[in-house]
């Protein structure tokens, strides 16, 4: 997941054009004999522009549905020639590639739910995306990831300030649980141990007695 995220980062990041992928999922992650994971079929980017505050223009912003059902962002359904997406809506595919890595699935494919019904739903938020119902049995760590990932709203306002992060936001995010949690497992074996230690300490002094 992290490797996926860095290529995303990089094509998100590209100077002076951005590249919105507008196809992510797990068959178009590609990992080479060396176990590097790369981003493939590339047929359906779009070269964005940025405004001065950093954020996608909307004149040279996506405006087409594209991408695959089941993974594209809520946004992309509803676009149009007035209603624009950017480099967010691939941090949304690739939380469902995150469900679809841990499950076989992307979110819903497999609840008896059929692409026509999955648009429809999609487009008027009856499906929730909820993380905690997706992954039950996941990590804190996986469902606190998704349920940022599955944010609908992408641009702050007065009213909402909770928006779907950025891909290097997320890459942060998978960084830090990468790395910390070696040392949480370790300081959690440690803190057994001296658990252990202490009510053995215990147990000899009331022998003591």
């Amino acid at each position: 997941m992290q490797q996926a995220l860095e290529g995303l980062v990089h094509l998100h990041t590209l100077k002076p054009k951005p590249i919105v992928h507008r196809d992510i999922k797990c068959l178009n992650l590609l990992i080479s004999e060396t176990g590097i994971v790369k981003l493939g079929d590339l047929g359906l980017v779009h070269t964005v522009a940025l405004s001065e505050r950093g954020s996608t223009d909307p004149v040279f912003a996506p405006k087409e549905v594209a991408g695959t059902a089941y993974w594209q962002a809520p946004e992309v359904l509803k676009s149009s020639t007035t209603k624009t997406y950017g480099r967010k809506a691939d941090v949304w595919s690739m939380g469902c590639c995150l469900v679809e890595m841990m499950t076989g699935y992307p979110p819903y494919f497999d609840k008896t739910v059929t692409q026509v019904q999955w648009v429809i739903k999609m487009s008027d938020g009856t499906l929730t995306y909820d993380p905690k119902e997706l992954l039950p049995q996941a990590s804190p760590d996986a469902i606190s990831l998704l349920q940022k990932v599955f944010r609908r709203s992408t641009k702050k306002s007065p009213d909402n300030m909770l928006v779907r992060p950025h891909s290097w936001e997320i890459l942060t995010d998978i960084i830090e649980i990468n790395e910390l949690l070696p040392l949480k497992e370790r300081l959690s074996r440690v803190e057994m141990k001296i658990d252990a230690l202490r009510s053995l300490t215990k147990e000899k002094e009331n022998d003591d007695k």
